[in-house]
């Protein structure tokens, strides 16, 4: 038998509801690499500074959400200076605006993948179809 209620492990080193010091240092790594300071970040964020400092700290998943708003408005980067060419905060905003004016979902995504492909030139975002199913 199965045990359904057993839980799936995160790749990122989370002990329980926490992320560790660790994975902390590594999700900063952008930031810091475009000038921030961590420690600031951590303090706009409402977290304590040994969350950076401390190997055996760890942060709650409520603490983690608020840094990652704050590091991405901070940057104005969705992808907080993990890729080459920063991801304007905006442009979600106005991918987001073009998908709700869709009639259906898969028109959403559709138009959602259109806009980003038409902004950005280093990634691509692709809907694919099952012709049998129509699931995507």
């Amino acid at each position: 038998m199965v045990n359904s209620n057993r839980r799936i492990r995160a790749a990122a080193p989370v002990f329980g509801d926490r992320v560790s010091n660790n994975f902390v240092k590594g999700f900063l790594h952008g930031a810091k690499q475009a000038g921030h300071d961590p420690q600031a970040l951590l303090e706009q964020a409402d977290i304590p500074p040994t969350a950076y400092t401390n190997r055996s700290a760890s942060i709650n998943g409520e603490q983690f959400q608020r840094l990652l708003l704050v590091v991405r408005e901070a940057m104005n980067d969705q992808y907080m200076g993990f890729l080459r060419i920063p991801g304007k905060l905006a442009m979600e905003m106005h991918a987001g605006c073009t998908a709700v004016q869709s009639e259906t979902l898969g028109q959403a995504f559709r138009q959602t993948s259109e806009f980003i492909n038409a902004v950005r030139h280093d990634e691509t975002r692709e809907l694919k179809i099952d012709e049998d199913s129509g699931e995507s």
